[in-house]
Order: C-alpha cells, then sequence, then structure tokens
C-alpha cells in the first residue's frame, strides 16, 4: 500500500490525511451566496496582487527556457472539440477549468465562492438568482467580461444541448443582462441548491464567438460557434490555448491580463500530454519528465511511484460510481431477468479489491457521500443460485446467446477495463456456457459506439460517473431520464438507454421539490427503482489518485470532476522539478 505519511511535513497536504485507497476509473463519465472567500486571497493559490512575471509565453511550439512549464499526463486521447457546451470527461474538464471562468467557484470545503461573480442573491423565494459580474475582466481576446457574455453562454449551452447541459433542463428557464455588471438568471421552481451548479455555467467570449457563427440548425445563431470552438478557444480563464496536436499533446500558455494576477512562482506554460500506456507515465513521472500523472492508473502503479522520494501519492474519497455499462436496448441484454443473472454472477469483492484495488462497495446509485442514498439496499453480489434462477427465467437460452455477437468492451490502454471484462467473461463461461468476447476500441471509436443504442456494446467495462458537482441528479436524472439517454446528449453517463414509465415522473418531481427531506426521500425511492432493474452492474465507489512531483504546491481537491486540475492554483518550489 502506497505511504501517505511523506506528505504530510507539507502544509498545503492538510486535506490529504485521510487515505482511502488506490484504485483507478476509467473517467470518460463524466463539476451556493454563504460567506463569500476571496480567491485572490487563497494562500495555497500564491495568487496576490498582480505582480505579473516579466517572462511572458510566446506563440508558436519553441518556448524560451525561462518558462516555467506543468506537465500533466493524460490517460485519454483529447480528440473532442474544445468547445465547453460539449464537455463530457475529465480530460476536457481539466482544459475548460484552465481556458474558462465560471460563475462561480467551490472552496476545499465545496462551499460556493466567488470566480467571475462577485456576489449573488435569490429573488422570488429562489426562482430567480441574481449575480454581480466582476468589473474589469478582460477575454483572450481583449474584450471585457459582461453580463451579457453568461447570457450568450448559458442560452447557447442549453439551447444546444449536450455534454452536461442535462443538468439544467427543466430547471432554467431564462436569463437577462439586467446592466453589463448584473446576471439574472430565472429558474422553471425555486431551487436552494441551483448555486452549485453554477461551476458549470463557464463564459464563453461573446464577441467572438457570435463573429465566428456559421450556417447551422439554430435559427439566427446559426451553428452557435461550433465550428469555431472545435478548434479555438474563445477564453475567459487563467490560460490561453498555444497549440493543440489531437490525440498527442494539448499545450496552453499564461493569459498575461487575468484578473487575478500572477506571481513569479506559478506556471507560465501548460502542456496536458497523452501517455496511454502506464508503464509509460510511471516511467516519465520517475525520471522527473512530468509533474502530475493522470488519475487513471493501475494501483500498482501508484504504489511503485509512491516509493520514490521526488513523489507524493495524492488519494482522496470522490462522489464517483464505478460501473460496468449494460445496453439494455439489444438483445439479450434488454431482458431484466437476464441481467440480473449478469449481475448476480461476478466477484465484485475481486472486482474492487484486486483489480480497481481499496474500493469502496456502493449499494445502488447513488455514492455515500451523498443524502439520501437508499440504506435498505445492499451492494450487487455474487450469488450463483440467484444468476441461475434469473437466466433460467429470462427470454434467451445460451445457445441463444452463443449465436450472437456478444461482446464486452474496453478502452484501449484501460488495465481496469481489461481485467473487469476478463472476470465477466471467466463468470459467464463457468455459470451459464456463454461466450463472451472482448474488444479492445479506441477512446472516440467507443464514445460513436456507445452514442447509438443498436452499435452501443452489450458491455462496456471500467466507466465511472464522477460528480461534476454535489449533486444527486448526476446520479439519477443524468443517467436515468429520457431526455438524457446517450443519443441525446453523448455522455456516456446514459449509456444503458435504461428508461421507466415510474421513475421518469418521480425524477422531474424530485427537481422540483422544495422540501429537503421529502426530496431526499424521493431519490431513495427512485434509487430503488433503478436498483431492481439492474441496468448497469454497481461495481463501487474509488477515489481520485495522482502522482505529484514533490516540488509542485497549492493542488487542492474539491471532490467535484476536473477542478483539482485548475494550474492557476498550483506552483513551483524548489529549483525546478523534483
Amino acid at each position: 500500500m502506497p505511504d501517505t505519511s511523506k506528505r504530510m511535513n507539507r502544509k498545503s497536504r492538510r486535506n490529504f490525511l485521510k487515505y482511502t485507497g488506490v484504485g483507478m476509473t476509467a473517467a470518460i463519465a463524466g463539476c451556493t451566496g454563504g460567506e463569500e472567500d476571496d480567491p485572490e486571497s487563497d494562500d495555497d493559490a500564491a495568487n496576490g496582487d498582480d505582480t505579473s512575471d516579466d517572462s511572458s509565453a510566446d506563440d508558436g511550439d519553441d518556448a524560451p527556457d525561462e518558462e516555467n512549464e506543468f506537465v500533466f499526463l493524460a490517460s485519454n486521447a483529447m480528440d473532442s472539440p474544445l468547445d465547453p457546451a460539449l464537455h463530457n470527461g475529465s480530460t476536457e474538464m481539466m482544459a475548460f477549468f484552465n481556458f474558462y471562468d465560471t460563475l462561480i467557484w467551490f472552496d476545499e470545503n465545496n462551499e460556493p465562492i466567488e470566480q467571475l461573480a462577485t456576489d449573488w442573491e435569490v429573488e422570488d423565494g429562489g426562482q430567480t438568482w441574481v449575480f454581480d459580474i466582476r468589473e474589469g475582466v478582460q477575454t483572450h481576446d481583449g474584450n471585457e467580461v459582461t453580463a451579457h457574455d453568461f447570457v450568450y453562454s448559458l442560452e447557447r449551452y442549453v439551447e444546444i444541448g449536450l455534454g452536461l447541459s442535462g443538468h439544467f433542463q427543466g430547471v432554467y428557464k431564462n436569463s437577462e443582462a439586467r446592466d453589463d455588471y448584473t446576471l439574472a438568471i430565472e429558474l422553471e421552481n425555486p431551487s436552494g441548491e441551483f448555486i452549485n451548479w453554477c461551476v458549470l455555467v463557464h463564459a464563453v467570449d461573446s464577441t467572438v464567438v457570435r463573429e465566428n457563427e456559421e450556417d447551422g440548425e439554430f435559427g439566427e445563431r446559426g451553428d452557435w460557434g461550433q465550428a469555431y470552438l472545435a478548434e479555438n478557444v474563445a477564453g475567459t480563464g487563467p490560460y490561453k490555448l498555444r497549440e493543440w496536436r489531437r490525440e498527442e499533446e494539448l499545450i496552453y500558455e499564461k493569459h498575461d491580463d487575468y484578473w487575478g494576477g500572477w506571481e513569479s512562482n506559478q506556471f507560465d506554460v501548460v502542456r496536458q500530454r497523452v501517455i496511454l500506456e502506464d508503464s509509460t507515465q510511471q516511467l516519465t513521472m520517475q525520471q522527473s519528465d512530468a509533474d502530475m500523472s493522470s488519475d487513471l492508473l493501475a494501483p500498482d502503479i501508484y504504489t511503485a511511484l509512491d516509493e520514490e522520494d521526488h513523489i507524493d501519492f495524492i488519494s482522496e474519497p470522490v462522489i464517483r460510481l464505478n460501473y460496468h455499462n449494460i445496453n439494455t436496448t439489444r438483445p439479450p441484454t434488454d431482458d431484466r431477468q437476464f441481467r440480473k443473472a449478469m449481475i448476480h454472477s461476478i466477484d465484485y469483492d475481486i472486482n474492487r479489491e484486486n483489480i480497481y484495488g481499496f474500493m469502496e462497495p456502493i449499494a445502488g446509485c447513488l455514492p455515500d457521500q451523498l443524502p439520501g442514498s437508499n440504506d435498505d439496499l445492499d451492494p450487487y453480489a455474487k450469488d450463483e443460485e440467484v444468476a441461475l434462477e434469473a437466466f433460467e427465467q429470462s427470454e434467451y437460452t445460451a445457445d441463444d446467446v452463443n449465436n450472437m455477437d456478444f461482446a464486452c468492451h474496453v478502452f484501449a490502454g484501460s488495465a481496469v477495463g481489461m481485467d473487469s471484462a476478463l472476470l465477466i467473461q471467466t463468470a459467464f463461461d463457468d455459470l451459464f456456457g456463454i461466450d463472451l468476447s472482448i474488444r479492445e476500441t479506441e477512446l472516440s471509436e467507443l464514445v460513436a459506439l456507445m452514442s447509438d443504442p443498436d452499435t452501443n456494446p452489450h458491455i462496456t467495462a471500467g466507466l465511472a460517473n464522477t460528480a461534476d458537482f454535489p449533486n444527486h441528479d448526476q446520479f439519477l436524472h443524468f443517467m436515468w431520464h429520457p431526455d438524457n439517454t446517450m443519443d441525446n446528449t453523448g455522455h456516456p453517463a446514459g449509456g444503458s438507454y435504461w428508461t421507466d414509465e415510474e421513475l421518469t415522473p418521480l425524477l422531474e418531481d424530485a427537481r422540483l421539490e422544495s422540501d429537503r427531506e421529502r426530496r431526499l426521500e424521493m431519490y431513495a425511492q427512485a434509487e430503488e427503482i433503478v436498483y431492481n432493474n439492474y441496468p448497469m452492474f454497481f461495481v463501487g465507489s474509488n477515489p481520485v489518485n495522482y502522482a505529484l512531483n514533490a516540488n509542485v504546491d497549492g493542488f487542492s481537491y474539491r471532490g467535484a470532476q476536473g477542478t483539482e486540475r485548475r494550474v492557476y492554483e498550483m506552483y513551483r518550489t524548489g529549483g525546478g522539478r523534483a
């Protein structure tokens, strides 16, 4: 087991006192006013007054030697568009939180604090939220950020209707700029939790995007600038795009006029480098050629890296559901009894402890960190008697299935996914006499397959849904509502395509319920309906893990997807990379 004690002497590691085990997730998942902490006064962020470093980033690939670089290793090739309205995975989330500032941010306790909104209040009993927009903020193209940029960004996000916009369906009504620095967002119904969702509202430079709108399906807005933002950044955040080599490396450089200012030990350049092989990431970190590993490595890789004096191992609990996806629309996995048989055939203890690492069990689809998870449910477990009985009651025999192209897909390079697929394959053969083929598929191809229920694999092993911000909708409405199936959103959380006539109105009513206790009861009822229909293998919930160079400080994990990789908050200590 990796040793966590060596990082405890570093004052910025005060959040990392609890080791919860090593794990890995194939995160193609998948981010209130109260006390308003000032991001500029955060000790760990090393951000103070505007004392910008004189060595600004040059254009082009040949960076000057004096640039302070942060190198992050990604396990997934980032070949998706750079458009924040389309984001659906952790690799993309890292880029978006560095290219674009959001309406609000979270502190280390997941409490909302200011970012581009400096203050907020509610009107009409919580149905309208009014935000004061920070004045004097310059975009990457030199325009000032105003409330009008947020109106444009929100309308664009909701109308395109992809990525994580499902969080706003049935909730968001409209928005208006009361003046240049006052944004009003009207909801369909009052909501005390809406402030948390605002971390997903990335502000794009509407002047730039409007100028680059092309003909499209959205009336006078054309394509809402999708073609432009597929390759470019119209950003408001601390870093701007320098170069993008698809499936290889995304390079960004600091935005010199960023409103938060710069200290000399902050990073001038960030290289988001794609290395698919775990062993190559391990060697790269050991040779001090990178600052931060992927969070998707196999447990033994983290154990080896933790032995290095110049590397810190970080493991933190996260609001996450690890699962193996089931396509519930195609034979034989369209049959509930067949799914029940599958789900009770595998050994979850082996899957959690020997394959993922020290993963915690999960009962149903709601992670335990969220209140309202149903205490009456037990984690799925291997039970051969239950599995065989369900198989006998299913519509399909072993011969039927063996005459189908029955397959489990794993995205290329996922050791956890492959080992999980082998576990499932062995169980099906031993218990049912069913042949399950295993196919390793490139991530972009797998996402395309899953986006069509007719081509979506019967099983996709090693996936995860990680909270984009602390909320129940991520694991209920966003996974099981008909509007959020993957062919509608492009998000793998809706990849089972399972919906239910009883569940759908319950999910809709829970969103609108103002009484918190009643709303939690509805969540528990919804979780039980999902649990009893076996739409996925609910495996567990593993922590987020990183290997971090010892000379990087300011890292802060908040428990929401992608937010921990906001490089602006990190800085170099010592004379360079350790």
